[in-house]
């Protein structure tokens, strides 16, 4: 039913998940709308989001969709609002999101003097080069996941408490005018 009439070679399918003909403006408001029609309470889906996003502010990437279950089931979230919300981690935003783990993770590493703690002074080898990048993204990583999880656990839950007012808005205005032309 929702296949095309000439299907897509290889290169073809590979070029729209690379750069979409619809553009990914279309996706996230796709997405939007899918968590925004989800059944649950507010703080579920809003949370659940929330984790989502959260999640995506890590360096363990292949680990995200299963991270962010976890911890929507631990504070009892929509488990697929959460995977919804790591979309915000993608190919065209992680470098992005991972500069920024690591200015932060190497300032706070700085401040507080923890640089000791993850290298090990040798940093000619492949493991000293690992520590001297992971640990302070990892360190970015739980400072910005939780400055995002508030940030994001608030536009969600205002999102969905917003567009199921303006449902039953105009769910009440469609009954209205039903019994208006059914002349009741």
């Amino acid at each position: 039913m929702f296949r095309r009439r000439v299907p897509l070679s290889w290169k073809g399918r590979l070029r729209e998940i690379i750069l979409p003909r619809k553009g990914f403006s279309r996706l996230y408001s796709y997405m939007a709308q899918r968590v925004l029609r989800m059944p649950g309470t507010p703080y579920s889906l809003a949370a659940g989001f929330a984790c989502g996003v959260s999640v995506s502010f890590t360096p363990l990437i292949g680990f995200h969709l299963v991270l962010a279950a976890v911890l929507a089931y631990l504070m009892r979230a929509n488990i697929i609002a959460s995977w919804a919300g790591t979309i915000v981690g993608n190919p065209w935003t992680f470098p992005f999101i991972f500069i920024l783990l690591h200015k932060v993770g190497s300032h706070l590493t700085d401040m507080f003097g923890l640089q000791n703690w993850f290298f090990t002074g040798e940093v000619v080898t492949g493991f000293g080069q690992f520590t001297q990048h992971f640990f302070p993204m990892v360190i970015g990583g739980m400072v910005m996941g939780v400055i995002s999880w508030g940030i994001s656990f608030g536009l969600a839950y205002w999102a969905v408490i917003s567009w199921r007012r303006h449902r039953a808005r105009r769910m009440a205005a469609k009954r209205k005018m039903r019994t208006r032309s059914s002349g009741v």
